[in-house]
């Protein structure tokens, strides 16, 4: 099937055109009809060409998972899940993601090392969330972990004991047998929480058999930022990129950027979701205009007059169908 318009001004880098000009090019009806489609398992999930080929990846891997045979993955493979993270404090739940992502890369600083591609863990996390199961067991052991195509995986959880504190627990896992290897089993304020991140980071490329160099030490124990919020920021950033929540992903990495400029990582990520997906706020609130305002056109059969108005909003998701 050929893409749609929509799908064709959202996806290829070479030809993007501003929102403005592509309402004027396809105009409100063709527009309305494309982005109220259904959506998957209650949430908008936007699709961007690398996302949808780890999302492929992924699914076809999960098809014969019971044939890949682990012993063939690099030796130094290594895939990073998001934490678990049990808090009263709702807020903190984001961490596990956002702890991952930064242990990602700093893992990847290493040349020994093979750190799964982030896209491809989003993906897996996604499936598995969309099918009703789950990443790990209740004993801490990941599932479905050959699927990554890594010969380990970190898996761990946080734990709030104190309103300033949290107790970290972290395990290396081997995808073929889904054995544990503690790494790291400590408490930390949460305020030093990034200082916990890099020990681990250093401790799992220990385990793994790396001598890191002093340029790659001290890489890794730079702390990224001090400032909490901007790090719960970011970490909210990740999961809802994961869960395919572009905008609120957006926001989140903005937001991030705000609280601390010299923290790089929601600035990179902002950079690589903006060359896909350009000008998202803008594009919901042009269609919520378009569906509330009078007089721009007939674009809805609707005849609430709650939908006629512009006393009320109307939730609009914009979904790009494959």
């Amino acid at each position: 099937m050929s893409p749609t318009p929509l799908q064709q001004s959202l996806i290829p880098r070479s030809s993007r055109v501003s929102v403005k000009q592509f309402l004027l090019a396809v105009g409100p009806p063709a527009l309305f009809c494309t982005v109220t489609a259904c959506s998957v398992a209650g949430t908008g999930l936007y699709t961007i060409p690398p996302t949808r080929e780890a999302q492929a990846q992924v699914q076809r891997a999960l098809e014969i998972e019971a044939t890949l045979d682990p012993s063939t993955f690099p030796e130094r493979s290594v895939g990073v899940l998001p934490l678990r993270v049990a808090a009263t404090d709702s807020t903190l739940v984001p961490l596990g993601f956002g702890l991952a992502e930064l242990l990602m890369g700093d893992l990847a600083r290493s040349s020994q090392v093979q750190v799964v591609d982030r896209l491809r863990v989003h993906a897996l996390m996604r499936e598995l969330a969309l099918a009703g199961g789950g990443a790990v067991s209740p004993d801490g052991r990941p599932e479905h972990g050959r699927v990554l195509g890594a010969r380990h995986l970190v898996v761990g959880s946080l734990t709030a004991t104190e309103p300033a504190s949290v107790h970290v627990d972290a395990n290396l896992a081997r995808t073929q047998d889904a054995t544990l290897l503690p790494i790291v089993s400590a408490s930390t304020p949460l305020d030093d929480i990034l200082e916990a991140e890099a020990q681990l980071a250093l401790e799992v490329l220990t385990s793994l058999g790396v001598a890191v160099t002093p340029a790659e030490r001290e890489a890794i124990v730079r702390r990224p930022t001090r400032s909490l919020a901007a790090l719960l920021a970011f970490s909210r950033g990740v999961r809802a990129e994961m869960e395919g929540r572009l905008p609120q992903a957006l926001r989140e990495y903005r937001r991030a950027r705000q609280l601390d400029r010299s923290f790089a990582e929601p600035r990179e990520r902002l950079t690589s979701l903006e060359e896909h997906f350009p000008d998202t706020d803008l594009l919901a609130s042009l269609l919520i205009d378009h569906v509330n305002r009078p007089g721009v056109g007939t674009i809805s059969d609707v005849t609430e007059p709650a939908f006629r108005g512009g006393d009320r909003a109307m939730l609009v998701i914009p979904i790009v169908i494959r």
